[in-house]
């Protein structure tokens, strides 16, 4: 015979009860003979139990912040596709135009390095097109509440917040790695990422004190969620899986760093009041600086690289002309607001990558020197040397195109301008 206590792996078909020391099945809670519950039984009654209380309190918090970040997001596409013009109907399915977006605050790498950094917070809050502002609304209302009612609205926020820029940093880093300066990018995925990265963490972190089928079934739900949504971003061109690993890594890093909330401790205190209003005035803030460099973007609805074309194009014409102008003995000066004009527009252009940066300065010297040059009423030989150095950049973004240029879908024509 032996005793229940001294149980080891399987369970035999009989046990001796522990109240009247008779024999009965292993199978079952309760003693056949007395009635009384097992040492096992117990305990799996102790811990359900303390999983109902957990579970109890925990699902009895609120969840506002999810709720009103969904209805920021849907609030910010609609006002894109409404300002977007023309056929709304096709900005609402499939996203308002790189100027529009630009303007709302979507990220660039050009526009970050040029010190926009409200830049790493306002694309969380913008979608570009139905479908990606659906699964993302999806995503958020699935998991969101959990993580709100974990942490408590205020950490809530500043973790959304925290690993979205998280996202945002990823993926400029890895813009920079690939010389990208122009590609948009917007969406609440870094920041969802970095939800579920929260919960992987946490249900490691926190082990000890929740109650084992709490933290498995967290473990069991997240963690292959994770690898499925990795993997068919890796497998599509446009998503940016960069800004997902960034979102992912930065909500893991942060469950070891911002406590949070047991069921039952205060949910309202003063530090969660200030963490709230601060994180509520950063995003505001962030948007009104979005709103106030909106201009440029929204007079101009091309893309960079349409931009690019149109001035390297229109720079080389002003020149070109000037030029032949001065070789005809005739006074260029009528050029002159051309030439400042284009200098002044190829300063604004956002750079396709660093030997094209390089290449725009040197055309801006080039029409800067020829403007010299026409007011001083130089010489022809100074003239002829201006021209012999407009000819070598001219050459130098000829070999730009051929060998980068592709690229970003641009082409030598048959007059050597640049075109798509």
């Amino acid at each position: 015979m032996y005793s229940e206590q001294q149980q080891t792996g399987a369970l035999r078909p009989f046990r001796i009860c522990d109240n009247c020391g008779r024999l009965t099945p292993s199978n079952l809670p309760q003693c056949v003979n007395c009635g009384a519950l097992s040492a096992r039984a117990v305990v799996a009654e102790q811990q359900a139990r303390q999983e109902r209380r957990f579970l109890q309190a925990l699902f009895q918090r609120a969840t506002p912040v999810t709720n009103v970040l969904i209805v920021l997001n849907v609030i910010l596409f609609v006002v894109m596709s409404w300002v977007n013009g023309g056929n709304r109907w096709e900005a609402l399915f499939y996203g308002a135009d790189y100027g529009v977006l630009v303007a709302f605050g979507a990220k660039t790498n050009g526009l970050l390095q040029a010190g926009e950094w409200f830049r790493l917070i306002t694309p969380i809050f913008l979608h570009i097109g139905l479908l990606h502002l659906v699964l993302n609304s999806y995503a958020l209302w699935n998991i969101g509440p959990m993580v709100e009612r974990l942490y408590g609205s205020a950490r809530y926020l500043l973790l959304y917040l925290l690993t979205g820029v998280g996202g945002n940093l990823a993926s400029w880093l890895s813009g920079v790695w690939r010389q990208d300066n122009i590609t948009v990018g917007a969406g609440a995925s870094g920041a969802i990422f970095g939800l579920f990265g929260v919960l992987a963490v946490f249900g490691y972190r926190y082990r000890s004190e929740l109650p084992p089928g709490f933290s498995q079934a967290i473990k069991r739900g997240v963690l292959p969620v994770i690898a499925i949504n990795l993997l068919i971003g890796y497998s599509l061109r446009f998503v940016d899986n960069s800004a997902h690993v960034g979102g992912l890594l930065a909500g893991a890093i942060l469950t070891l760093l911002i406590p949070y909330l047991p069921p039952g401790a205060k949910r309202v205190s003063l530090l969660g009041l200030v963490l709230l209003a601060v994180c509520t005035l950063t995003v505001a803030v962030s948007l009104v600086a979005a709103y106030q460099h909106r201009a440029p973007h929204l007079a101009r609805r091309e893309t960079p690289i349409d931009a690019f074309i149109r001035e390297i194009n229109q720079s080389q014409k002003n020149f070109e002309q000037a030029a032949e102008t001065v070789r005809q003995g005739a006074d260029a000066s009528a050029f002159l607001p051309k030439l400042s004009q284009s200098v002044a527009e190829l300063g604004r252009l956002v750079p396709l990558d660093q030997e094209s940066d390089v290449l725009i300065e040197e055309l801006k010297r080039v029409l800067a020197t020829e403007q010299d040059l026409i007011e001083k009423r130089a010489s022809q030989q100074e003239f002829e040397r201006n021209e012999d150095a407009y000819s070598e950049v001219s050459r130098r973004l000829e070999n730009w195109v051929h060998s980068a240029g592709g690229k970003f879908g641009l082409q030598i024509e048959s007059d050597d301008k640049q075109n798509k």
